[in-house]
């Protein structure tokens, strides 16, 4: 019966050390460009992120910049809308 007490003590510290680890990499600075990346990714325009009809991979609109200073704005709606594309 000892033993199981033991192994549950151990299995216990480990399991905290890792949980203290897995935060440690949360939180450390090396992560943050892409969590920060990944936090603005539902704010991204479907033209951002959608491929292109001709089979070409995904590249930015010529309006795109245009559309990132609008998303700001409160004409955000009529950017979203495609308006003057």
């Amino acid at each position: 019966m000892q033993t199981f007490s033991v192994i549950g003590s151990v299995l216990t510290v480990v399991s905290f050390l890792l949980f203290i680890g897995i935060v440690a990499w949360a939180w450390g600075k090396q992560r943050k460009r892409a969590f920060d990346a990944a936090a603005l990714a539902p704010f991204a325009l479907p033209d951002d992120l959608a491929p292109r009809a001709s089979g070409g991979t995904a590249r930015p609109s010529s309006s795109a910049s245009a559309a990132k200073v609008s998303r700001d704005s409160p004409s955000c709606a009529v950017a979203e809308q495609g308006v003057g594309r």
